[in-house]
């Protein structure tokens, strides 16, 4: 059915209307476009939760530099393999980085946390299990203070981008054309193509898979929520860590700068 035999009435009722378009905008720009009849604004402005002080027993904990990693997501489709996970820690914490590890408080966060630490030891201070002991304000800070934060496509990873620090997400099946994280002050301009191995903007790096399905905008190989996805399964940790040596090089060369 056309969208125009669909939706008929539903539009007859309205006095301004934006078709959805996934593959040409932006989800920001598509909701400031309901405001084109009383002029669209030139840029948006993402505006992080305020800050908010950390529980006493995280924050004594921090030791800087370090790594903010959300390794849960909330469907099986945008989650990179634990295996992947485990791998990133150890060769962040190799390099002289700290991992805190975020997550809400549900089991299914909890068990994908757990099993990315099962390999360390959390009593040398190296790895931090901050997952389920924050409120949105509260990870804001811890993420302010970090030198790189590495996430899916998830909430936080588009918290991390508003709070304007080095962001590494990973893509998998969703077009980042259109659910991108949205960096911090920018024009309404698309900041991202559909598919790219990587992409710059600003502060945020976004790594993609390379099977030509990529993005499939679809939930998964399978489409359904609980459905892997070959394009993450395939997103090599060498990859992440090589971003990674870029953002810490890149803070190295600019500190040495002034």
């Amino acid at each position: 059915m056309t969208r125009e035999a669909k939706s008929w009435w539903k539009r007859a009722l309205l006095a301004h209307e934006v078709p959805m378009d996934e593959t040409q905008s932006h989800a920001v720009v598509q909701k400031l476009r309901l405001l084109e009849p009383w002029g669209l604004p030139a840029g948006a402005a993402l505006v992080a939760p305020p800050a908010a002080g950390l529980p006493a027993a995280i924050a004594a904990r921090l030791a800087p530099p370090y790594a903010v990693l959300q390794t849960p997501t909330a469907v099986a489709y945008k989650q990179w393999p634990i295996a992947h996970w485990r791998t990133l820690v150890a060769a962040l914490l190799e390099r002289g980085l700290q991992v805190v590890l975020t997550g809400a408080p549900s089991e299914a966060d909890r068990a994908v946390v757990t099993a990315v630490k099962a390999d360390h030891d959390e009593g040398d201070g190296r790895l931090v299990d901050a997952a389920g002991a924050l409120d949105l304000g509260q990870v804001g800070t811890l993420l302010r203070g970090c030198a790189v934060y590495i996430g899916g496509d998830t909430s936080i990873t588009h918290l991390a981008a508003a709070c304007d620090v080095a962001v590494v997400a990973l893509y998998g099946p969703i077009n980042p054309r259109y659910f991108g994280p949205w960096p911090p002050n920018p024009t309404l301009d698309v900041p991202y193509v559909a598919h790219a191995l990587v992409q710059h903007v600003g502060n945020t790096t976004v790594l993609q898979g390379s099977p030509p399905c990529v993005p499939c905008d679809r939930a998964g190989c399978l489409d359904r929520n609980d459905s892997a996805s070959v394009c993450l399964m395939t997103l090599a940790p060498e990859r992440v860590v090589a971003e990674v040596d870029r953002v810490l090089e890149g803070a190295r060369a600019a500190t040495m700068a002034r």
